[in-house]
């Protein structure tokens, strides 16, 4: 089984190479493309990726693949992480949206901005801290220098104002209160960063900033 995977493996990469040295017509897709598609084809026949006992809870091997770089790169807790990053608004399916938002979590636990074990949320709600108090994450990303569309700071505005007026069940007391707002800037811009910080700070009310915690 081994010998075929590899061998199956070997033939693909191999046309891929024949396939992107061809010349290529204006109706063909780009070598980028074709290459990114190969590469992608090629993880599929990973044995880490065959063999997982939950691959099938992965959205596709590109979320598998992206979760272990997250595991490598931050040092964090590979079960936490699976555990967290399952999302029940999805079939708790796992996808490279929801590890960012279980890794935002992890990280903010690790700075004490929320009470830890950080535990995963039912649905509607993301997560609870260890008070019990439901958090909403949001993880705004800036485009690339080469990326057509544009930050849309209204977006971001109005995702935050609308999870600052929700309330949950708090995990202990069971009694209803305000939502928590945790927002994760690693990933955007410095003009993009400041857009946001200068909305947060100039415009929401104390009470609404005494809810939200930063990761900048």
């Amino acid at each position: 089984m081994r010998i075929l995977i590899y061998t199956i493996f070997i033939q693909l990469l191999v046309s891929c190479s024949v396939f992107q040295a061809r010349d290529l017509s204006p109706r063909t897709p780009s070598s980028d493309v074709i290459s990114a598609d190969c590469l992608k084809a090629a993880k599929v026949f990973d044995l880490d990726y065959i063999t997982h006992p939950n691959r099938s809870q992965f959205k596709d091997v590109d979320h598998f693949f992206y979760f272990y770089e997250t595991v490598q790169k931050y040092k964090i807790d590979e079960y936490r992480l699976f555990t967290l990053a399952a999302d029940p608004d999805h079939n708790n399916f796992i996808s490279i949206k929801s590890i960012r938002e279980a890794q935002s979590v992890l990280i903010a636990e690790r700075k004490d901005y929320m009470p830890g074990p950080i535990i995963r949320g039912p649905e509607e709600i993301d997560f609870y801290d260890n008070l019990g108090r439901p958090w909403d994450v949001k993880t705004p990303i800036s485009p690339g220098d080469y990326d057509s569309w544009l930050f849309d700071i209204e977006k971001v505005k109005k995702s935050i104002r609308h999870q600052l007026g929700q309330t949950y069940a708090n995990f202990r007391t069971q009694e209803e209160e305000p939502v928590r707002v945790l927002i994760d800037l690693r990933k955007t811009k410095i003009v993009d960063r400041h857009k946001v910080n200068g909305w947060i700070y100039g415009s929401l009310s104390p009470e609404e900033i005494s809810r939200i915690e930063i990761i900048q």
